[in-house]
């Protein structure tokens, strides 16, 4: 099964910079390589960037992580080797992993990709609802219930379930209040439609 390529936000702008001829050898690894087998194209990176993988390509390096659970490669700097060299691709995303940012960004795309995939069921289920339409006369057809977005929905579902909630204080016997601790407060859930 192919691997899914995103990009974090970093890995975008660096794609961005890129030219058109290096854009191309890019674009071949990623079709060709990564999204076949990234832990077979890549070498993994030592300590202080473990969990993260480089593809060389032309005289560019990719750093990536892989999620196989998911099929996910997640690119997060596409920049040129310049070995020695302060500006040196590794040293700097170095740093920038130092600050957390690659962290925070690499969990903006998968909360991303797990809302599009929540959002892609529950509009599946949405859809997949009868039709609240009189079939009998069509002239006077209206909907029920209108929900305009499928978030309309689901609020509408959880604000039935917690306004069916009545919360009352425990009566608790005298041996049982004994056994328990003071300034521990219980309190138990009735429902209203039982």
């Amino acid at each position: 099964m192919p691997f899914e390529i995103k990009f974090t936000l970093d890995g975008l702008k660096d794609v961005q910079r890129l030219d058109g001829s290096i854009k191309r050898k890019l674009k071949n690894a990623l079709n060709k390589k990564l999204s076949t087998d990234p832990l077979g194209y890549g070498t993994p990176l030592r300590a202080p960037l473990i969990n993260y993988y480089k593809h060389e390509f032309a005289t560019h390096r990719i750093i990536y992580r892989v999620y196989p659970a998911r099929n996910l490669v997640v690119i997060c700097a596409v920049e040129p080797r310049k070995s020695g060299d302060v500006q040196d691709v590794y040293e700097q995303f170095n740093i920038v992993v130092q600050t957390g940012r690659i962290a925070a960004q690499i969990q903006a795309v998968l909360q991303n990709i797990l809302k599009d995939q929540f959002l892609a069921a529950t509009a599946s289920q949405v859809s997949s609802r009868p039709r609240a339409y009189s079939d009998t006369n069509k002239s006077s057809a209206r909907r029920r219930h209108p929900a305009k977005t499928v978030w309309n929905c689901i609020y509408t579902n959880l604000t039935k379930r917690w306004s069916s909630i009545r919360w009352q204080p425990a009566a608790l016997s005298a041996p049982e209040q004994s056994q328990i601790p003071p300034g521990l407060l219980l309190a138990r859930c009735d429902s209203r439609h039982r």
